[in-house]
């Protein structure tokens, strides 16, 4: 009994490993491609979901960009070509002409505390700041929530940048999951990612800024 338990326990440590040196190499070959410029973009500008907002982005090589489906949501960005438990999302709303939006009113809500007005029901805060795009406010937002998908329940963490183009309020959604019964290695799969979401965000560029 001992002997086949081995033979089997050896193979899954092997493949285990195996997939672990991939993405390790993956993720160090997407942060060489910001690094030396090669790593594709995506721009909003004439995209019928943008709303406006102008602006262009770079992502990982190895990820997949992908139309949004849902009406408010431009670009999805998937990890592993598509296949990955990794996503950043690009969404937009448009504030509507009858509602107020001062630059205090863009402070109040890109604030630590304005912020947590976007935690979905149920989710929990891990934290919020204030930081700045491309010289212009924004505000990052991270996240917890569990949600079921298909009768199983799964974890999600999530963070989130936010700042306004006109009238047009942008969120980029960057987030990972995991079974539930598996929280500790959400948070160490999210820490693994979070260098390759900063990059993403650290290279927006606001187009029309700059002409």
């Amino acid at each position: 009994m001992k002997s086949t338990v081995a033979r089997h326990v050896l193979p899954l440590a092997l493949l285990a490993a195996l997939i672990s040196s991939v993405h390790a190499q993956s993720l160090s070959e997407d942060a060489v491609a910001f690094q030396n410029g090669t790593a594709p973009k995506f721009s909003t500008k004439g995209h019928p979901k943008s709303k406006g907002a102008v602006f262009t982005i770079k992502y990982p090589p190895s990820w997949k960009a992908k139309e949004g489906e849902r009406p408010n949501i431009v670009q999805m960005f998937v990890s592993e070509s598509g296949r990955g438990l990794e996503t950043a999302g690009i969404v937009t709303k448009l504030i509507p002409p009858n509602e107020r939006l001062t630059k205090a009113d863009v402070q109040a809500t890109l604030s630590p505390e304005g912020l947590k007005e976007f935690l979905p029901s149920g989710a929990k805060l891990l934290r919020s700041k204030s930081t700045k795009i491309e010289g212009e406010p924004a505000g990052l937002i991270e996240f917890s929530r569990r949600m079921e998908r298909a009768g199983a329940e799964v974890d999600f963490q999530i963070l989130m940048l936010v700042f306004f183009q006109g009238r047009t309020m942008v969120s980029l959604m960057f987030q990972t999951g995991a079974m539930s019964s598996d929280s500790a290695g959400l948070s160490r799969r999210f820490e693994k990612f979070r260098p390759i979401f900063n990059l993403m965000m650290n290279n927006i560029v606001f187009d029309d800024k700059w002409k």
